[in-house]
């Protein structure tokens, strides 16, 4: 909102932290400067509340309703503002860290819990490229589950690195499933779409 710079997705270990993340942000002096509901006619399956930091920065806090996570990140003009500001509230608040959500994802047995945690890893991603990330999101195309193999797609979105590119036309080409072909070509365009942003 104040800038094109954003920290990472930190995920709160609390899926529906609004009232924390207010309590924090009240204790910061930052003022609430608007929020958005889920609009799913829309596409819109998250809520969104923002403050306005003392730094002409943004601090956001997201609920995620596809991923049923919460995570809060910054957004503004200066580099070393946002990491300053993300660096500080790492120490303030219960995150997820990478390595927890991937031994969780890898150790998740049940569909719908293995689901659940790779949509955590795709949001505890960072945006420059992971080769943990990277595998982990990767290997769930081979399940024969469906579903995990269109959570495995809808997490590529969350951090569309273009090493998906093989796997995805792969996937587009020769999947048994009509939707994940699909899908994967729709995967596809979002990268092409982010490519032509930067």
């Amino acid at each position: 909102m104040f800038g094109e710079i954003r920290s990472r997705r930190r995920v709160l270990r609390d899926p529906s932290a609004e009232a924390d993340v207010a309590e924090y942000a009240r204790r910061k002096g930052w003022r609430r400067i608007g929020s958005r509901d889920p609009a799913p006619e829309r596409g819109v399956n998250e809520r969104e509340v923002m403050w306005l930091t003392d730094e002409a920065l943004t601090f956001h806090y997201v609920e995620d309703g596809v991923a049923a996570h919460s995570y809060v990140f910054f957004e503004g003009r200066d580099k070393e503002v946002v990491d300053a500001y993300d660096a500080q509230i790492v120490g303030d608040m219960d995150f997820w860290t990478q390595d927890e959500a991937l031994r969780a994802e890898e150790a998740a047995e049940d569909p719908r819990e293995r689901g659940l945690a790779l949509l955590r890893v795709g949001l505890v991603a960072p945006r420059e490229f992971d080769e943990d990330i990277y595998a982990a999101v990767n290997k769930e195309l081979e399940e024969e589950e469906e579903d995990l193999r269109n959570i495995a797609l809808w997490v590529m979105s969350y951090s569309p690195y273009p090493q998906y590119r093989p796997a995805l036309r792969r996937v587009a080409e020769r999947d048994p499933s009509p939707d994940i072909r699909e899908l994967a070509r729709a995967t596809l365009r979002t990268l092409d779409d982010e490519e032509a942003l930067e």
